[in-house]
């Protein structure tokens, strides 16, 4: 291996490569962990010959015999890192290695710590009679816990600190370098290691603990009776929720999805929690090479098992998932207290027979979990650069809401707590189509806006009593085989005991702008020659709202047997349209500051207009600004854009499912909608019964259709009778025969879909005229007609009433004259 192919190699390891996690990452098997083989002569030379470190072996002469150092030495020296060894590691190193150094100590965030302020903890002693301070041990309680990207920073700078400070010739840091790279690379090239690296992150411990204590072994040589009696103890603890699927232990562990930070908005300060993406990308390097979560029957037996040999057996024959738990992958953040002290304090403190870290330990309890550790801000937002923004738009008065609630999270509009955890079971749906369902669970563990799995009563004792709302599955219009994932926070709707959560939201509460279909068309009417217009989608927009921490227990969902947090809100409760549409109102305020003409928005659809502000000599239109003052604007805020949904400035442009032509002044059915409102129609044809729901979801559909071609109104009174028939019906289930005049509509809907050109022309409407106008209708006499004093009067005809015409129809029919007579008339 060259110098240079070597620096590379180091540079893509501190990178997170995947040099030491290739053979981890890329695996697609999910089995449990399986005992390595020890590796035999020919295995070693095989190792020895594919490390990634090529460091050649000393002749056997030269080898040292009857000590810790003897096996195979190499003569070639890496690059140091760029960061520097912490003082306090490498002065353990040039003492002997006598002294335990934890990875933990090597990591990218230990060395700049070090780097920045060097910090040791001093130990005072008596001795010979008289008081000595010398260095304490290193801190390693949270080695235990290393991640897949930390033990990738840490172990580069473990040899390299080996083959640079210890204190023996360059022939026995060579060789000890060589055995602990050959061991390293060993476990990281195992299948299973990113699904259960805390077993090997403690294999690997319990090997550099006998290495120093001058047991006589090779570190690269497989030892099958430490791992077995990790593995037993893993089993162990699998059956009693001790230890994660990933092998960390549980007791004591807080989340890593998260990190604290300290900021302030309108001045007040407070602690908030973000993902940590370094992290993030690290811990799921595996989910993402895997796919589809898999998560069987057995895996849950497994995780709520009773019995060490039930749960045994689960294990060593289902796969088990990659996912990093919330509460089982990272070490307790126990604040540290520091021992370094002036020499005149540190005299004080003796003499005042203050505890020192050599008395005796006291008795701990496992630490009350809080609930932030469990119930994270999770946001693409920044809610800093939010309150700025607002402010410079002078309109933080009124959006102050917004960056608090991206700073703390969004509370849902339910005031109560639950008394006891409720889990109802998942729809019928979610169970048909279970691949849908742990796929999009994946996705989300993957963004961290999902933690877990938990089994039901590990979370439980970690935030309380909780509630899940059941899963269900819905088609995705014209896309066979694909579904949306349906949260049904109405569950369940007629249990007296315990009410929905969209019960107990007000949704009138959470107030926000929709510029519908008309606001949209007066833009289309009223714009210059040369207005084009740009649509934008918002990536995973409710998703991008973060929920306060003491609602997360309501949001929580269940699969399998186990429970995931959720930290984001989701679609379906009465509130997240509103959470989002306010944080999206106060963004229009933001792009307005910037010189945006004209926006409208219907949820995450947004549609950015402009209008020539002058014209080239070959007639083009020059414009004040283009689509990269969106993106620049949006950016700092970490309003996340869809980019695959993205339309540039153009003449036409889709919003609301309808397609718009500015210059000539349409609007139509968008050819896919079409496509969709006519499958929903045909199965009207070949059904000859209905139930209630699937009626008033026509109606709905053809409301919508409504809109670009008004003279379909005339076609929806049929439907309108047949749904109010269902009011005496006693059960939703019940099915009505169509009748003869809805299949006549339909046929009329039917052809008019089918039409290339679904559409209808827009007009401005007219100036308002100052009239006195009033109709009324009698059954027993007829219709009647006054205008500005003047008045006209018709009789009905015998026998009018019949084939559905009533009092409404009558006075439906003096409104149309009354229209007629001002706009033919007058």
């Amino acid at each position: 291996m060259t110098d240079e192919a070597r620096d590379d190699y180091w540079r893509h390891v501190t990178e997170f490569n995947l040099v030491f996690l290739g053979a981890s990452t890329a695996a697609t098997s999910t089995a449990a962990p399986q005992q390595p083989p020890s590796p035999s002569s020919s295995a070693m030379q095989q190792n020895n010959h594919d490390n990634a470190l090529d460091i050649p072996l000393l002749p056997p002469s030269q080898q040292v015999t009857k000590s810790r150092h003897d096996f195979p030495t190499h003569d070639i020296a890496l690059k140091a890192h760029q960061l520097p060894f912490p003082t306090a590691v490498s002065n353990r190193m040039k003492a002997g290695w006598k002294e335990y150094i934890p990875l933990t100590a090597l990591t990218n965030m230990a060395c700049r710590a070090a780097a920045n302020k060097q910090q040791t903890r001093d130990v005072v002693k008596y001795e010979g009679g008289a008081l000595t301070v010398s260095q304490g041990p290193l801190d390693s309680s949270r080695e235990r816990w290393l991640t897949l990207a930390e033990i990738s920073e840490a172990y580069p700078r473990f040899l390299h600190l080996i083959q640079q400070h210890y204190p023996h010739p360059k022939s026995v840091q060579q060789s000890v370098a060589q055995e602990f790279a050959t061991h390293f690379q060993h476990i990281s090239h195992q299948p299973d290691f990113a699904e259960h690296i805390g077993l090997y992150v403690e294999y690997d411990r319990q090997i550099r603990l006998r290495h120093i204590s001058g047991e006589f072994f090779r570190p690269s040589t497989w030892q099958a009776g430490i791992w077995s009696a990790i593995l037993n103890d893993y089993m162990l603890g699998c059956s009693n929720n001790t230890y994660s699927v990933q092998g960390y232990p549980i007791d004591g562990a807080l989340t890593h999805f998260f990190a604290p930070q300290f900021s302030s908005l309108l001045r007040s300060e407070r602690v908030f929690f973000v993902m940590d993406h370094h992290h993030h990308r690290a811990l799921f390097a595996r989910a993402t090479v895997d796919g589809a979560l898999s998560l069987s029957d057995s895996v849950v037996s497994c995780v709520a098992a009773a019995s060490t040999s039930a749960c045994s057996a689960h294990v060593a024959h289902s796969p088990l998932h990659t996912v990093a738990m919330a509460d089982q992958s990272c070490p307790p953040a126990r604040p540290s207290v520091s021992t370094t002290t002036p020499e005149a304090a540190l005299v004080t403190a003796v003499f005042m027979r203050t505890s020192v870290l050599s008395a005796e330990m006291e008795d701990t309890v496992p630490r009350p979990a809080r609930l932030f550790d469990f119930c994270p801000i999770i946001t693409p937002l920044h809610w800093i650069a939010w309150r700025d923004a607002l402010e410079a738009a002078g309109c933080l008065a009124e959006f102050a809401d917004v960056p608090i609630g991206i700073r703390d999270g969004f509370r849902i509009g339910v005031s109560s707590h639950p008394s006891c955890t409720v889990i109802p079971p998942n729809h019928k749906s979610a169970f048909d189509h279970p691949d849908a369902i742990t796929s999009y669970i994946q996705t989300e563990l993957s963004a961290c806006r999902y933690s877990g799995p938990f089994h039901p009563e590990r979370l439980e004792k970690l935030i309380g009593p909780f509630r899940t709302s059941p899963l269900g599955t819905v088609p995705k219009a014209n896309s066979p085989g694909v579904f949306h994932i349906v949260q049904d926070f109405s569950y369940s709707r007629n249990d007296s005991h315990i009410s929905s959560i969209n019960a107990e939201i007000n949704s009138d509460d959470f107030q926000c702008e929709w510029r519908t279909f008309t606001a949209c068309v007066l833009l289309v009417i009223n714009s210059p020659p040369g207005t084009q217009a740009s649509v934008n989608d918002v990536e995973k927009a409710y998703r991008c709202m973060p929920i306060a921490p003491e609602h997360q227990p309501l949001v929580v969902i269940m699969w399998l047997g186990l429970v995931y947090m959720d930290h984001c809100a989701a679609f379906g409760t009465s509130s997240a349209p509103g959470i989002f549409g306010q944080t999206a109102d106060a963004l229009v305020r933001i792009f307005r500051h910037h010189g945006i003409q004209a926006l409208i928005k219907w949820v995450d659809d947004f549609v950015f207009f402009r209008y020539p502000i002058n014209s080239n000599a070959d007639g083009s239109y020059v414009y004040p600004y283009d689509e990269s003052l969106i993106f620049s604007v949006a950016k700092p805020l970490g309003w996340p854009w869809s980019l695959p949904k993205h339309s540039p400035f153009a003449n036409s442009f889709s919003y609301n499912g309808f397609l718009w032509h500015i210059a000539e002044r349409t609007v139509q059915i968008l050819a896919q909608k079409k496509a969709k409102y006519l499958a929903r129609l045909q199965l009207w044809v070949k059904h000859h019964k209905v139930s209630q729901k699937e009626c008033e979801g026509l109606i709905g559909t053809l409301n919508h259709c409504c809109l670009a071609v008004p003279e379909g109104r005339t076609r929806l009174p049929s439907f309108y009778r047949l749904s109010s028939s269902f009011a005496s019906a006693m059960s939703r289930y019940i099915r009505h025969t169509i009748p003869p005049a809805c299949l006549d509509d339909i046929s009329w809907w039917c052809k008019c879909l089918s039409l290339s050109f679904c559409s209808s022309l827009l007009y401005a409407s007219p100036e308002a005229t100052n009239l006195d106008v009033y109709v009324d209708a009698s059954t027993s006499w007829g219709i009647g007609l006054v205008v500005n004093g003047n008045w006209l009067a018709w009789r009905l005809r015998d026998g009018w009433k019949g084939d559905g015409r009533e009092i409404g129809w009558a006075e439906m029919v003096a409104v149309e004259l009354a229209v007629r007579y001002l706009t033919e008339v007058l």
